[in-house]
C-alpha cells in the first residue's frame, strides 16, 4: 500500500487540499476539497498564524475522515 500525503496549495482567495498517494507511478486521489482563505491570513505573500483558519482546517479534515500526518505544500 502506498503512503498517503496531504497536498496543500495556499492562494489569496482559496486553499486547495488533496489527500493522495505519494511515491507511486500512478497516484490516486482519495479526498479533494477547497476552503476559502481567511482575510488576514496572507499579508504581502507571508502566511500569518490564524486561529480561524486553524479551527476551520481541523474541522474540514475531521469531516472528511483524513488522518494522515504527512503534508506537502
Amino acid at each position: 500500500m502506498a503512503n498517503k500525503v496531504l497536498s496543500i496549495e495556499l492562494g489569496d482567495s482559496l486553499i486547495k487540499i488533496c489527500e493522495m498517494d505519494y511515491h507511486v507511478k500512478n497516484p490516486k486521489i482519495y479526498h479533494s476539497f477547497v476552503i476559502p482563505t481567511p482575510q488576514s491570513m496572507i499579508m504581502d505573500g507571508v502566511i500569518t498564524k490564524n486561529e480561524i483558519f486553524s479551527n476551520i482546517f481541523h474541522k474540514v479534515l475531521e469531516q472528511n475522515h483524513i488522518k494522515t500526518r504527512k503534508v506537502i505544500f
